[in-house]
């Protein structure tokens, strides 16, 4: 019994009452005596027995288990606050109390307090003291709460009997620099970070919208959420191609790759890396430029002996960053630094030298003229210009077939006869210039017989091809 009038005496707490109930209340020297604190009655107006708490309790059943949701009325003595919840450990509904109150039931607290805090160590009174002051109304008026440290919830955060949540419409700072708060709990939905005092919410689209507030740092961040700015660099998660890492610009070198003099402003037939829609600032593939060749590799430019090495895609650019602007007509990321129309990476694995365009593999040597998937382009082309698969008619898996993409010489994502054959007739009688764009079947030139044709065939489905 003594150890346990010690412990009880320590944390506190003194009980007195009928002993018969719990035979620690036989101290009554100690009792609710007009010591501080608060005492805490199972009657209303201050009746039945009663148990003194002066330190904070995080969970009365512990201590004395008759006390436990049994509370009708509390008096405070020599003390200014206190905080009473219905659940252990600050759990459930709170309501704060500045002086004494005979019935629990008009803030439905009547038996249902199992937790009892005499510092409100979150919020506080709008008494001048540091922290965000969130208003009822606008222009720093009505009903006001003090923020003193992160409030995950103001739904379960209320301050003397008001709830806060989705009530706010001004916000004052008061000796701190900044304050972040967020439409729904634990930092959920959209959050705006203010600097300075904001006299109304509704600039910000928060208007009676605020649940969470944070004033001791940024709030814990969900990549899940779309509207959330996680790495705060003004680009909310959804949109963000590194949602962890600030860059404002969202600069994605391999977004959208060129596969060599192809389409401008791109030609996306050969399949991207998995890790291609990350910005450059959290790059992971290893090849920022998508160009094949891994970034370690690509920081070397071709130079002297051994050109090509164990490379299989090179394109040589001392840049991987830089955008790679290397092939003859100056369109778009190169894979093929000399124009030649044969990609370096296959001038590599087939002998020739990726920077000369008197060097080149011949028809034969990239597949000749068979046409396994039957959309139209020669395995030589295929494999030796476009960078694509001669057995598989969409490469890239996009929807959009590699002949379409490869005679889609307007770049508006179909072959039609206003745009893309009238354009490769205009190249063939070298009404525009020749570029390799327009040369569809990768035979080293562009002429009407055989580009402008297959242009004709893809468009209009002839003989089956491209369909």
């Amino acid at each position: 019994m003594r150890v346990k009038l010690l412990a009880l005496a320590v944390l506190g707490i003194v009980v007195i009452g009928n002993s018969r109930q719990f035979a620690a209340r036989t101290v009554e020297a100690a009792g609710c005596d007009g010591s501080p604190g608060a005492y805490l009655y199972k009657n209303e107006f201050f009746g039945g027995d009663c148990l003194r708490v002066s330190s904070d309790l995080s969970d009365i059943n512990h201590v004395d288990p008759n006390f436990n949701d049994t509370t009708d009325s509390i008096q405070l003595i020599g003390i200014p606050f206190v905080r009473v919840c219905e659940h252990a450990d600050g759990g459930g509904q709170c309501v704060e109390f500045t002086s004494s109150q005979n019935r629990m039931a008009p803030f439905g607290m009547e038996n249902k307090i199992s937790s009892v805090y005499f510092e409100t160590l979150d919020r506080g009174s709008c008494d001048g003291g540091p922290g965000a002051y969130v208003y009822f109304n606008e222009f720093y008026g009505g009903s006001c709460m003090r923020v003193i440290h992160d409030i995950s919830d103001l739904n379960t955060h209320p301050w003397l009997g008001t709830n806060f949540n989705d009530q706010i419409d001004s916000v004052q700072l008061v000796g701190i620099s900044f304050a972040w708060v967020c439409e729904h709990a634990d930092a959920g939905g959209k959050c705006v970070e203010f600097t300075s005092s904001q006299s109304r919410m509704a600039p910000h689209g928060m208007e009676n919208k605020i649940s969470s507030v944070y004033v001791d740092g940024p709030p814990p961040c969900d990549l899940a959420n779309a509207l959330a700015d996680c790495d705060a660099d003004g680009v909310g998660n959804g949109a963000d191609n590194c949602p962890t890492i600030p860059n404002p610009s969202q600069t994605n070198t391999d977004n959208e790759i060129d596969n060599g003099p192809g389409i401008a402003p791109r030609d996306v037939t050969v399949p991207n890396a998995v890790a291609d829609t990350e910005g450059d600032a959290c790059e992971t593939d290893g090849d920022i430029d998508n160009d094949g060749l891994p970034d370690a590799q690509d920081t070397e430019p071709l130079t002297g002996a051994g050109l090509c090495g164990t490379l299989t895609m090179s394109d040589g650019h001392p840049n991987p960053a830089g955008g790679d602007i290397t092939d003859a007509d100056g369109n778009g990321p190169s894979w093929d630094t000399d124009g030649d129309g044969v990609l370096d990476g296959v001038e590599c694995q087939l002998g020739a030298d990726p920077r000369s365009a008197a060097s080149k593999p011949s028809a034969a040597a990239c597949g000749g003229s068979t046409d396994a998937d039957g959309d139209g382009l020669p395995a030589s082309a295929e494999r030796c210009k476009w960078g694509t698969s001669d057995t598989n008619v969409d490469s890239d898996g996009d929807g959009i077939k590699d002949c379409v993409e490869a005679a889609d010489t307007d770049g508006n994502g179909k072959v039609n006869f206003t745009g893309d054959v009238v354009n490769s007739a205009k190249a063939a009688l070298g009404i525009i210039p020749k570029t390799v764009d327009f040369d569809l079947d990768g035979n080293g030139s562009v002429n009407y017989a055989g580009d402008t044709i297959l242009t004709v065939q893809i468009a209009f489905g002839v003989g089956g091809i491209c369909m």
